[in-house]
């Protein structure tokens, strides 16, 4: 009686691990790129207004958060509409390099 491989299995086990870390990879970007801009929205904060420390914290991050998704969704909806509603359909002449006298 002849055995399958573990071949399948191992291919298996090494998409998942790299499924996962990208993941993984993804949310930590997306984690730091949140930190930073609530960063920058809390210094605005404390510039601009008189507000208590934890309330400065907890609207910039939820600002911070609308704003991702805000920016999320933009990109969403640019992705859904057709690129012919978007593009011009301006035909460019071409030039040519030749001197004045030697075009056709």
């Amino acid at each position: 009686m002849t055995r399958k491989p573990a071949a399948p299995f191992l291919e298996f086990l090494s998409g998942l691990i790299l499924l996962v870390g990208f993941g993984v990879a993804f949310l930590l970007l997306w984690f730091v790129t949140l930190v930073l801009l609530a960063g920058l929205l809390y210094a605005g904060l404390s510039v601009v207004t008189n507000w208590s420390v934890v309330a400065r914290i907890g609207f910039s991050f939820f600002a911070a958060l609308v704003i991702l998704k805000a920016v999320a969704l933009v990109g969403a909806v640019f992705d859904v509409i057709p690129e012919s509603w978007v593009a011009t359909n301006r035909k460019t002449k071409a030039t040519s390099t030749l001197p004045p006298g030697e075009r056709r």
